[in-house]
């Protein structure tokens, strides 16, 4: 018996499956994709609870997106912010304090570009629009870290705090015991004082 693969699927069939993939995480992430809410405990506060749900949710979409089969998504404004957050947000998530988790956040950044440099960022609801930037003040690049602060309202302090560290420092050294990096003595006073980028 003939079993359809993807590839096998009419484009039409496809694109119904993948609106309804990008409805379901753009739901989950704001409660709704006409009118979005803030749900800064789901974005920002993190805990076991919801890295599992988010896990079981969506890390299918994750290593889909990883290996490129969402790229038709950055077609429309809608769809490629949620291919941002599942390589960003959902990433970090899943593999929390892991280097994947890094991995995939980083995986985000030229999709980002493509998104922004395609005006999608100001077709969204404000609300939405800085998980489109989010990638970009994840980076360890300098470059990313500039632009990030170019994009966010002016005197953002959090996108400046994320910049300064990485103009700083050259990276986050928050993250050097994941990645397995030896701490400079500059990170590791930085760190003892507080540090946490």
């Amino acid at each position: 018996m003939f079993v359809p693969t993807m590839a096998a699927i009419t484009t039409p069939a496809r694109r119904a499956l993948h609106a309804d993939r990008v409805n379901e995480i753009l739901v989950y992430w704001f409660g709704s994709v006409t009118e979005p809410k803030q749900n800064f405990s789901l974005w920002f506060e993190g805990s076991p609870a919801i890295d599992a749900e988010i896990t079981s949710k969506f890390k299918l979409d994750v290593e889909k997106a990883q290996r490129g089969d969402y790229l038709s998504w950055l077609s429309e404004p809608h769809a490629a912010l949620a291919l941002c957050i599942t390589l960003d947000q959902f990433s970090l998530n899943i593999y929390r304090d892991k280097p994947e988790g890094y991995m995939g956040s980083a995986s985000a950044i030229p999709l980002e570009y493509t998104a922004i440099g395609r005006g999608f960022d100001q077709q969204v609801n404000p609300i939405m629009r800085s998980f489109f930037y989010l990638p970009l003040m994840h980076s360890e690049h300098e470059a990313d870290q500039k632009k990030c602060v170019q994009l966010y309202p002016p005197g953002d302090e959090f996108a400046a705090m994320h910049h300064d560290v990485v103009v700083k420092y050259g990276r986050f050294p928050g993250r050097n015991t994941v990645m397995g990096r030896a701490a400079t003595a500059a990170e590791e006073a930085y760190l003892a004082q507080g540090g946490v980028f």
